[in-house]
């Protein structure tokens, strides 16, 4: 069975359509319900405005990855429902965002600082080898590497500053990369013993998966399977954001892509490069006209070597659980504005 989409909640920007529902939309959203084996308990309870998890086994894709998939109702017609998200995503309140800047071609990349109250962070850095402590490629560590040995020695603001301009150049890199060669100009991420973590890979897995899209997004379609090709009129925005995970800071490269129409949103955001802890992340949010109101449907696949291996039966509970605890009460705080 293929799985309908991936997601999760974070800094989108969306445009506003009108709220009737069209036969497309009433099919996709038929869809949606079957593919996430929606019982008929839940649907009444989605109608009774409960938020219903739509998770089974068969969605997990890969030893590594993390599906969350959240339906709610909200009473209101889609264009405020995305007036209300975008007002609500902008404050950041549930990714922990130090900082988003926007990438423009035609302006200085954007700075990536590392501040006085993180040197613990860089002293890590320059302690590393590879493994998964950090997202690196090996040319990449072994150019922190040699940072390292040029800073032995070096005062607090030295190594800040120096540590701040390699790594700044890693990330810019990456962005370029990507922005030429889509998922073949990701590189891997080095690992212990030699062995690799690959975000093309992932990105492969999804792109086999939302075959579905080809038939009523395929400008979305098209871009997630062939980017840098790609529609003219499907809107793209690139960030780098600074955050705050498992109390460690940061940062990620951000594609959000969206496409619109008279009774729907298709915003559909990837992290293809994050500094550490998770390896990628490939989020979608829907918004579609449903029964004189908005379903919302929210989802998250995140990949990350922590849950794989002979503990995953446990480890993937637990970090569905964690990503769930982040994502629900934004449907929450929506359905409590109408």
């Amino acid at each position: 069975m293929r799985r309908l989409w991936p997601v999760l909640v974070t800094l989108l920007l969306l445009p506003a359509p009108g709220s009737s529902q069209t036969a497309e939309t009433k099919a996709a959203i038929q869809e949606i319900f079957r593919y996430v084996k929606l019982e008929p308990s839940n649907l009444e309870a989605l109608r009774a405005g409960q938020i219903v998890e739509g998770y089974h086994s068969e969605l997990d894709v890969s030893k590594s990855n993390l599906i969350v998939i959240l339906l709610g109702k909200v009473n209101a017609p889609v264009n405020k429902v995305a007036d209300e998200l975008r007002e609500e995503l902008a404050t950041a309140k549930k990714e922990k965002l130090i900082s988003v800047a926007e990438i423009h071609d035609d302006r200085p990349f954007p700075s990536v600082n590392f501040e006085a109250s993180e040197l613990e962070e860089v002293k890590r850095l320059l302690r590393f080898k590879g493994g998964d402590r950090f997202n690196l490629s090996a040319t990449e560590t072994e150019h922190v590497q040699q940072i390292a040995e040029d800073l032995k020695g070096a005062q607090a603001d030295e190594r800040l500053a120096r540590v701040s301009a390699v790594y700044g150049k890693i990330v810019e890199n990456r962005y370029r990369r990507y922005r030429e060669s889509g998922a073949s100009g990701i590189e891997p991420y080095l690992r212990q013993g030699g062995k690799v973590s690959s975000p093309a890979e992932e990105l492969r897995l999804l792109e086999k998966e939302v075959e579905f899209l080809e038939r009523w997004s395929p400008k979305i379609y098209s871009a997630l399977v062939d980017y840098p090709n790609t529609s003219p009129d499907l809107t793209h925005t690139f960030h780098v954001i600074k955050k705050d995970v498992d109390e460690r800071p940061a940062y990620a490269l951000v594609h959000q892509m969206v496409d619109e129409g008279d009774d729907y949103f298709f915003v559909h955001l990837r992290e293809y490069f994050v500094g550490h802890t998770y390896s990628s992340s490939y989020m979608v949010i829907f918004l579609f006209s449903y029964e004189g109101g908005t379903l919302a449907a929210l989802s998250t696949d995140v990949f990350t070597d922590k849950v794989a291996g002979i503990m995953s039966g446990i480890a993937k509970p637990i970090g569905r659980g964690r990503i769930t605890a982040t994502a629900k009460p934004l449907l929450v705080r929506l359905q409590e504005r109408f």
